[in-house]
């Protein structure tokens, strides 16, 4: 896509994606949030940058998690009459419900609903149970 007359298009530098780690890390911000920031990037390009190396994609991941704790964070305010309140607890409940929502989506190991089930067996004993069948008894008076 072409930039307008006047307009830079936006790139991708470790100076922008460090910016945009902060945004995410500091405010809770997702990345597209942050790429709608002036002077970022779209999206795409800085989800390719992400993408092109294991330490840019540990870096964003780090931020993603710090992220959710901000807005976990954020949620509690809000459901406590605090910063972020509306005073209206139909829109607050709306709100915390919401975004909620989303961080058990998007961290579902921290905030998703947690289901573990630890079962062992070994196929020798699911052979030997399947095997046990009762003789019946006979009485013989």
């Amino acid at each position: 896509m072409m930039a307008m007359a006047g307009m830079i298009e936006p790139f991708m530098t470790q100076d922008i994606a460090d910016e945009l780690c902060y945004y995410m890390a500091e405010f809770g911000e997702p990345l597209a949030v942050a790429c709608r920031r002036e002077g970022m990037p779209k999206l795409e390009l800085a989800r390719k940058w992400f993408s092109s190396s294991p330490e840019a994609t540990q870096q964003l991941n780090d931020a993603k998690e710090l992220g959710g704790h901000v807005m976990a964070t954020r949620l509690r305010e809000i459901a406590r009459g605090s910063e972020g309140s509306t005073n209206d607890v139909t829109r607050d409940k709306l709100v915390i419900d919401t975004d909620f929502k989303l961080l058990k989506a998007w961290h579902p190991s921290t905030y998703g609903d947690k289901v573990e089930a630890n079962v062992r067996l070994s196929l020798e004993e699911l052979v030997m149970q399947s095997m046990k069948v009762e003789s019946p008894t006979i009485d013989n008076e």
